[in-house]
């Protein structure tokens, strides 16, 4: 009974300090009138959907750091963004949703190696 209660203190003691470390992942959104909002998310996070709501008229995603964590990224909504050169920040990237109302004239996905599906406007592409 002690053993196990051994354990679970120190399973516990390790999750917290990885936690504690664990940087959150930051996206600066420009909008369309030079406005930076920049949004929070965790740094654990394996799906995330960026979207425009009412006011919000993304125009570019800017950041420096690189997030392995994403594996499934979706894009709605964001009918003003120019550039999505931003996709590339997520290197573990498995699957790539980019919805209805995105402009997508051209996306580079080079550098995404892990990349197994890409869905754009409803049209899935099959990679792997």
């Amino acid at each position: 009974m002690k053993r196990r209660i051994l354990i679970l203190n120190v399973l516990f003691i390790l999750f917290s300090v990885i936690n504690l470390y664990a940087e959150n992942i930051k996206i600066c959104f420009i909008q369309e009138n030079g406005t930076k909002i920049e949004k929070e998310y965790s740094a654990t996070i394996e799906t995330l959907v960026l979207f425009d709501v009412e006011k919000m008229k993304t125009v570019s995603i800017e950041n420096q750091n690189v997030y392995k964590s994403v594996k499934v990224l979706e894009l709605q909504k964001m009918a003003f963004i120019e550039n999505l050169d931003f996709i590339n920040m997520f290197p573990n990237l498995r699957k790539l949703y980019i919805g209805y109302g995105v402009k997508c004239s051209s996306v580079n996905l080079k550098n995404l190696k892990n990349l197994e599906f890409v869905e754009i406007a409803g049209k899935k592409i099959i990679l792997k």
